[in-house]
This record gives C-alpha cells, sequence and structure tokens, in this order.
C-alpha cells in the first residue's frame, strides 16, 4: 500500500527526500512524499528534522490509500485512525498551514527586531491580563502570552495551555478560552497568578512549547515573587499533550496538574519521574479527535506506581467533554489544595 507524508518546510528538511517527493507546491514549502512498505525504511533514513517530533521514537503520521492515518516507524506501521479524508483535504489544510508559518515568521522578525532578549511587555489590559512576549533570539524563540499578577505577594501561579484552536501569535485566543471555557475567573478570585502562553506553529510539538513554557515559570516566579511550592498546570486537548510534556520536562516546578482529553503519545515517557505530582485526567470514551487510550494507559502505569491520580472518563461527550468537566468538577479546590514539600 502507498502511504503519503505531508509536510511544511520548516518541519523537515525536503532536499534528502526528492527521490520520494510526490507533489511540491509553487513556494517550495509545501510537500507531499509517497512511500511503500518497501521504500519505507529508505524514507525514514533520509527524513531530518528541523524541529524535535512530537513522538520520541521518532514515529511521522502518514495517509493511507485506504483513507486510514498510520504511524510509519523504523520497526513497524500502526494505524491510528480510520476515515481520515482525501489527499486533497490533507493538501489544503497544508497549504493554510504553511501560510499561517508564514504569517508567523514575519511576527518573530518584527518582535525580535524591537525587543532585546527576556520577558518584554507589549501592551496593558484594562482587566489585567497584560500582553507579554518572551523573547530568546539566539534560539530563535518568540512565545506570546498573557499573564495577570496576584495583588499579594507569595501566592499561587496557574498556567492554563489552551487547545489546537487556540494556536497562533496573536495573543487572544488563549485568554479567550481561558475565560470562557477553562473557568479560569475563578482562579483570579482565588488570588493566583495566572500564566497563559499562546503556542505557536513554530514550536513544532507539545514538548517545544511546554519547555518554552517552563523557562518563562521560572522567570515569572522570581520576577513577581510567586510561591514556588504553589505552581499548577491545567490543559486542554493540544493543551492537555502540552501538561503531560511541561510535568516530564521539569517535575521540580509543580505542585499538581490537571490533563483535559489529552495525550501523552511516547508510551515510553519515564512516568516515574512525575509520579509523586498529584495528577487529575479527564477524558470521553467517544472522543475522535484525541483518542481516550493513551490516557487510559497512563492512568493504569501511574496506578501501579502508587501516584495521586485521579481520571474521570465519561463514556460519551466526545471532545466536548471539558466544558461540562470545568463547570461542575471540583477540580480548581482540588488542584489548590496541594502543595509541594
Amino acid at each position: 500500500m502507498t502511504y503519503y507524508l505531508f509536510a511544511e518546510a520548516s518541519q523537515i528538511e525536503l532536499d534528502p527526500l526528492k527521490a520520494f517527493l510526490y507533489r511540491i507546491n509553487k513556494t517550495g514549502r509545501c510537500a507531499v512524499f509517497a512511500v511503500n512498505d518497501g521504500t519505507r525504511q529508505a524514507f525514514l533514513s533520509a527524513l531530518r528534522f528541523r524541529c524535535l517530533p512530537e513522538r520520541e521514537d521518532g514515529a511521522v503520521p502518514a495517509l493511507g490509500e485506504d483513507g486510514a492515518l498510520y504511524w510509519l516507524r523504523p520497526g513497524g506501521i500502526v494505524k491510528f485512525s480510520d476515515n481520515a479524508g482525501t489527499l486533497e483535504k490533507h493538501w489544503k489544510k497544508l497549504c493554510r498551514f504553511s501560510a499561517r508559518l508564514r504569517s508567523e515568521e514575519i511576527f518573530r522578525r518584527k518582535v525580535c527586531a524591537r525587543y532585546s532578549d527576556g520577558i518584554r511587555l507589549q501592551s496593558r489590559s484594562v482587566i489585567g491580563y497584560h500582553r507579554y512576549v518572551f523573547v530568546d533570539r539566539s534560539a530563535g524563540v518568540v512565545l506570546p502570552f498573557r499573564f495577570k499578577a496576584a495583588k499579594k505577594k507569595e501566592q499561587p501561579l496557574v498556567v492554563y495551555f489552551g487547545g489546537g484552536g487556540t494556536i497562533g501569535h496573536r495573543n487572544i485566543k488563549p485568554l479567550l478560552e481561558f475565560l470562557m471555557y477553562a473557568r479560569g475567573a475563578l482562579a483570579a478570585k482565588r488570588g493566583c497568578n495566572l500564566f497563559v502562553p499562546q503556542a505557536m506553529r513554530s514550536a513544532g510539538n507539545p514538548r517545544n512549547c511546554a519547555a518554552q513554557c517552563n523557562r518563562v515559570v521560572e522567570l515569572l516566579i522570581a520576577a513577581h515573587e510567586i510561591d514556588p511550592s504553589r505552581v499548577y498546570a491545567y490543559g486542554t486537548s493540544f493543551g492537555g499533550k502540552c501538561t503531560w510534556r511541561a510535568l516530564l520536562d521539569r517535575p521540580d516546578l509543580y505542585a499538581a496538574a490537571v490533563e483535559v482529553m489529552g495525550a501523552l503519545e511516547d508510551e515510553g515517557a519515564a512516568l516515574e519521574r512525575i509520579a509523586d505530582i498529584p495528577l487529575w485526567l479527564a477524558h470521553a470514551a467517544d472522543d475522535r479527535v484525541v483518542p481516550v487510550e493513551s490516557d487510559d494507559r497512563c492512568f493504569e502505569r501511574l496506578k501501579a506506581l502508587g501516584a495521586e491520580v485521579r481520571y474521570t472518563r465519561r463514556d460519551r461527550q466526545g471532545h466536548q467533554m471539558y466544558k461540562t468537566f470545568f463547570r461542575n468538577e471540583g477540580w480548581l479546590d482540588w488542584l489548590l489544595s496541594k502543595k509541594k514539600s
């Protein structure tokens, strides 16, 4: 069977893969590669990532000619989704993604030209969620975010990672999701410091985004005299994946976390690193966007490690269950009751 892989020039190096090229656009940035069971190994050997792959085993997603999605990796091929759509549908999606990346590149150049390295205030908000950007020009990192400081010193810090629909650079969508659906105003009423980062498409994957955010968390703790024993993370969908990665990247930072409809796609991750962090998982069994199986397996693994872990697993509600979860469950009281020793 033939498998089609979609790539943008910012993600991988296209030149070593010319032998597998199936289609490329006029800008030369969007490409589709075609491989089969006989050429898969050669393709993966020639593949060079410009950023870290989301999965530590180096597996890449591909569209099969049967319309299903597969993970292609050196050890074999694994189907993970049926009825994923046509090649043309995925091609148009890739071209839109590339156009947004170009917009991000313009934004990054302007920010790096205007600001020196570190956390920089861009504009103030009348409701206190001021617009900031973190800059590390040597690493090519630009991270937009919102931050609302607590009125008192030595207060907790709550980090919210938004879903895939909030990815971008205009620094508004994550705040809207945080306030409208993730009940962020409740944390504000409790006197918390609030950090709402925005993942940019150029970050590449949740692991990179989480690592960037953890750097900002450290800077915020120092700059605003935040209680380092009460730093909490929660996230939805893509943000749930970022929550996993933030904990694994810096388990020393967080006192507790709530992960909703996310996934830890690297099944070999060392969960013993975060076994002492209280964690609340939430997912629906009929979720077709982010399958529930990853959270199922992680829950069982953490239980076996003796971790303090809760799991709200619903039979229905699909990828919309986060709305009722945040509205009806006592997740915030649970979160703020934890403190790192």
